[in-house]
């Protein structure tokens, strides 16, 4: 009789060690993979690049339940904060809401009898000659030549212009006369068309009529590339898209410190606030802080009479900065709503607009503008001196005469970048 065979017990033993091993190696790889999963930054680069993860993901895990009538939501912002104080219409100083004051200047100097026949800025704004201690505030003693500069409005707030209209700092908020819609204004054609049709794709999901998940709006756009995650019934916003559509012109992300400058509509052009970064996952327990809040004339209302606070607030979490909805709210004053399926950040009601444009003033730097017979450089030109000439670049680089006489306005260095006026 044959004896029956039995299967050795050493071999079972080794593959049952191997097969666990092999286990935990899956398992390890696949946490350094999910804590790595963020979209990577070249240093020196400040468009963001997509995320790692999927629609399908963000939509199957990390979503809050759906809103019974599927509109959007206004999430929670604690208080303090700078909703209702950091937007055009909204913010003070010295308790006084800021548009009203320009609204006093508008209504004194930016009528009919101060406006350049004709001639408005490539924003649509209507241009006004106006004397300079108007914008400054400053009485012109005796004898003294008050000289002339010229203005658009940004709603009711001045902004110098050159005396032919042209518009040199483009990279600040610009807004509509009197609305105070927020314009934007690209360099290219495509910039255009695509701003446009992210405007449709967005408006179509706050709109119900479609039903994508996991997007991201910021003032009525769809954002490419960057998704909201929901984790312990709490929205994590990546700030580093959220902030390359609000201005790109003002959002940094400096790599090498882990620091995004993020833009803020602010009392002053250029105002902005810092937020650190570090590596991890959106809700993962951790104890790095920064520390922001109402206490600069960039930040808030910024004055002696404000009510100044301070608070510490979660840093960013990987390249995409995802940060909490309840604080970004706080220290930016932005508006933040969900459907449960996906997010929409409003910056300010003036910045939902569909005012897209495409920056057709061509090229006019200080080396253009030069005084005729002579090598000095002139930046601000008067056009009533008839010794000055603008020099404009076509499209081909050649120069030509505008009118052969000039177009700037004469005024202090620098003051071209302001979007408003002193106080």
């Amino acid at each position: 009789m044959k004896k029956p065979k039995y299967k050795g017990r050493g071999n079972e033993t080794k593959k049952y060690v191997i097969g666990i091993c092999l286990l935990g190696a899956a398992l390890i790889i696949m946490l350094i993979a999910m804590a790595l999963a963020q979209p990577q930054h070249t240093q020196g680069t400040d468009v963001p690049q997509s995320t790692s993860e999927s629609t399908s993901e963000i939509s199957e895990s990390a979503v809050q339940p759906e809103t019974e009538d599927g509109e959007f939501r206004l999430l929670e912002s604690a208080e303090p904060t700078l909703q209702g104080h950091n937007g055009y219409f909204t913010q003070k100083e010295n308790g006084e809401k800021i548009w009203e004051r320009d609204k006093r200047f508008a209504d004194t100097w930016c009528v009919s009898e101060n406006a350049v026949p004709g001639l408005l800025t490539f924003l649509g704004n209507q241009v006004y000659a106006v004397p300079t201690s108007a914008i400054t505030n400053t009485p012109v003693a005796d004898g003294q030549e008050d000289p002339t500069v010229y203005v658009q409005l940004y709603g009711y707030s001045p902004n110098i212009v050159d005396a032919d209209g042209y518009v040199r700092n483009t990279g600040i908020w610009m807004r509509q006369e009197f609305t105070g819609k927020r314009i934007y204004v690209f360099e290219t054609q495509e910039e255009v068309d695509a701003a446009q049709e992210a405007w449709e794709k967005g408006q179509a999901i706050l709109n119900g009529d479609d039903t994508t998940d996991g997007s991201l709006i910021v003032n009525g756009r769809l954002v490419t590339g960057g998704y909201p995650k929901c984790v312990n019934d709490e929205w994590y916003v990546p700030l580093t898209y959220v902030a390359y559509a609000v201005n790109p012109s003002l959002f940094r992300n400096d790599t090498s410190q882990n620091v995004l400058t993020i833009p803020l509509q602010g009392h002053y052009a250029g105002a902005t606030v810092s937020v650190p970064y570090s590596l991890g996952s959106p809700g993962l327990y951790k104890t790095e802080t920064f520390e922001a809040g109402n206490y600069s004339a960039n930040l808030g209302e910024g004055a002696v009479d404000d009510n100044y606070w301070t608070d510490e607030f979660r840093t960013g979490d990987g390249n995409a900065c995802y940060v909490p909805a309840s604080e970004l709210s706080r220290y930016t004053g932005w508006y933040i709503y969900t459907n449960g399926k996906s997010v929409h950040v409003v910056t300010d009601e003036t910045d939902v607009s569909d005012i897209f444009l495409l920056n057709t003033q061509g090229n006019r730097s200080a080396a253009n503008q030069t005084n005729n017979g002579s090598d000095t450089i002139t930046k601000h030109t008067n056009p009533d001196d008839e010794r000055l000439a603008s020099i404009m670049q076509d499209e081909n680089g050649s120069s030509s005469a505008n009118d052969g006489n000039t177009t700037t306005n004469e005024t202090q260095e620098g003051s071209e970048e302001d979007s408003g006026r002193n106080p």
